[in-house]
This record gives C-alpha cells, sequence and structure tokens, in this order.
C-alpha cells in the first residue's frame, strides 16, 4: 500500500518549492519590466515634452501657416523646426474629405459645419478673435480639433469605487491617489493593492485617464494602465502592512513605500530620495525636498470635479450663438 500521507507532504513540499522559485522569477521579470517601463515613461515624457510642449517661437512663427504653406517648406525645416502638432494638423488639413471632416468637428462645436463649412469656419474664427478668412491655418486645426475632442470627456466612465478590508491573510485597498499638498499629474486615477500573508507580498495596479491637452499632439483622451507592481511586505501586524518595492532597482532615484493601516481606515504612499543627486541618461533627476507624501481614499468628489471642470471647458467651446441663445433661455426660467 502506498504512503499517501507521504506522498501528500511530497507534493505540497514540491508545490511550495515551484511557487517559491516562480515568485522569484516573477520578481525578477517584474523589476525588470518596472525599470524599462520607469526608463520608457521618462523617455516619452521627455520627447512629448519636447514636442507637445513645444518651443514657444516655434509655435507662434508656424501657428498661421497654412498646411499649403506647411507642405512647401523643405524637408529639413519640416523635420527640425516644426511642432509635431502644426505638422498633423496640415496632414489633416490636405487629407482628403478635409473640409467635411472639418464640417463635422465644428458640428460638435454647435456651428453649422457639414451644412455650410466656410461660414461655420468664420463662426468658429470669429468666436476666437481671429481674422475671418474661412480657411483654417495649422493653428486654428490643432485648436479646433482639441475642443472638439472635449466634448466627449463627458462620456467617459471611470471607476470611483473606494473599498478596503482585512480578512483571513487577504488585504486589500481600492481607491484614489492625491499627493497631498501637491496636484499629482493624473487625478483621475484608480489604483488597486492586493496583499496576501502566504508569501508576504503585495500587487499594485494602476489606472489613469490621461485627458487632452492643448498643447500636446495627443488630444484624444485615453486609459493607460500601468504594469503590476510587486510589493515585499517587512510588516503585517495589528492590521497594518509595511512593504517595500520588490528587487529595487541600484540604479533607481527614488523609492516608493507603502503603509496600509486597516486599523485606523487610513492609507498611504511614500516616496523617499534614494540618492543625493541621481544622474540619469536624460541628466539629474531632482531632489525631493522632503518625502513625498500620498493618500489613498475615496476620490469620488475629486473626479467629479475634474470631469466637471472639463465638462464647462467643453461648453464654453461652442459657438457663442449658441450659447448666447441658451443662457437666454435659462435667464427667462
Amino acid at each position: 500500500m502506498k504512503d499517501t500521507s507521504f506522498n501528500r507532504l511530497l507534493y505540497f513540499a514540491l508545490h511550495q518549492r515551484i511557487h517559491q522559485i516562480v515568485s522569484i522569477k516573477l520578481s525578477l521579470l517584474n523589476e525588470m519590466v518596472k525599470s524599462m517601463r520607469i526608463l520608457l515613461l521618462i523617455l516619452f515624457s521627455t520627447l512629448l515634452a519636447c514636442i507637445a510642449n513645444a518651443d514657444e517661437d516655434a509655435v507662434e512663427k508656424y501657428r498661421n501657416y497654412l498646411p499649403e504653406e506647411i507642405a512647401a517648406l523643405s524637408d529639413e525645416e519640416r523635420r527640425s523646426e516644426i511642432p509635431m502638432m502644426y505638422t498633423m494638423a496640415a496632414q489633416t488639413g490636405l487629407g482628403a474629405g478635409a473640409e467635411l471632416y472639418f464640417g463635422i468637428q465644428l458640428n460638435k462645436l454647435m456651428y453649422p459645419g457639414v451644412e455650410n463649412t466656410p461660414e461655420a469656419i468664420k463662426s468658429f474664427q470669429r468666436d476666437h478673435g481671429e481674422a475671418q478668412t474661412g480657411t483654417l491655418t495649422v493653428g486654428q486645426i490643432h485648436r479646433l480639433n482639441y475642443l472638439a475632442e472635449l466634448q466627449s470627456v463627458g462620456k467617459i466612465h471611470f471607476p470611483t469605487d473606494y473599498t478596503h478590508g482585512e480578512f483571513n491573510g487577504f488585504a486589500s485597498v481600492k481607491g484614489t491617489v492625491k499627493i497631498l499638498d501637491e496636484r499629482i499629474a493624473y487625478p483621475i486615477n484608480r489604483v488597486e493593492i492586493s496583499c496576501y500573508k502566504n508569501g508576504m507580498y503585495c500587487e499594485y495596479e494602476q489606472l489613469v485617464l490621461i485627458m487632452p491637452n492643448e498643447d500636446s499632439w495627443a488630444q484624444i483622451p485615453y486609459l493607460n494602465k500601468f504594469d503590476t507592481e510587486i510589493y515585499e511586505i517587512n510588516r503585517w501586524q495589528d492590521g497594518q502592512i509595511d512593504a517595500v518595492p520588490a528587487n529595487q532597482s541600484p540604479s533607481a532615484c527614488r523609492m516608493n513605500t507603502l503603509n496600509l493601516n486597516f486599523s485606523t481606515q487610513e492609507f498611504f504612499e511614500i516616496t523617499r530620495n534614494l540618492k543625493e543627486n541621481c544622474e540619469t541618461i536624460l541628466g539629474e533627476v531632482p531632489k525631493l525636498e522632503k518625502p513625498r507624501i500620498s493618500q489613498i481614499l475615496d476620490g469620488s468628489e475629486i473626479i467629479d470635479e475634474e470631469f466637471a471642470s472639463f465638462t464647462e471647458k467643453a461648453y464654453q467651446a461652442w459657438s457663442t450663438d449658441v450659447r448666447a441663445r441658451i443662457e437666454g433661455y435659462n435667464a427667462q426660467e
């Protein structure tokens, strides 16, 4: 007769060992991915800053160029001097069906765009203090696209649930991250932290909504889900969990730690400097004057305010004639 107890014990031991090996490899892989993601985010942010928030002189110099005038420039000038947002605006203006496209975009702003595009363009130019030529410059095309995309913001649903709890070796918190005493880059965000006592680690997931930005060539709102990060728990006691990043990269400039208190229902992330002077391939990372403290909380009010702000911007982008009629009706009530 087989010793089933021994077999079960052997199976359990092998299962645990495999789990440990897989966990270690996953942690190492996660750290590699995390480091690459951070580097790519830095590179992307820097590139976006150079292109989207283009040289103010270049923005001012080329904003009144027509698409045809941009196309007539030398390849070298277009590559080296023209802001990306104007290059893309020129491509839009020169594309097949450009007039119909502009008409549709103007319709979103309550102008009679499709019905009479040239007149709608003149009304748009009038509302924005521009000469009423009936032909859009690259600066006006860029602004039209930005304002038209704002109209879709109110249709976006973003999760605002705030939940937290600890039970039988498992703990989790879901909510919105807010930096205390600072404005966070993406206030419309959601984090979910799941912690496991058996294994002493936490998984950190974050979702952000990136809103249209007039200074960017990318003006469509989109969701960005960051890669899952792994944190090692160094203390789990009396409803409190402290955790640090698993396999912190030696080249990291800062470290983000978790302090989750399920007894007091207070959940914090704390970012600290790791080095006095931290140089990267893109230059020096500025030193934090003090630890940056972020709190995970019920962000429904924060997110509602952000959406309300964009909704107001979207309304203010409407044709002044239409807004005047609406406000006239409101005044009669």
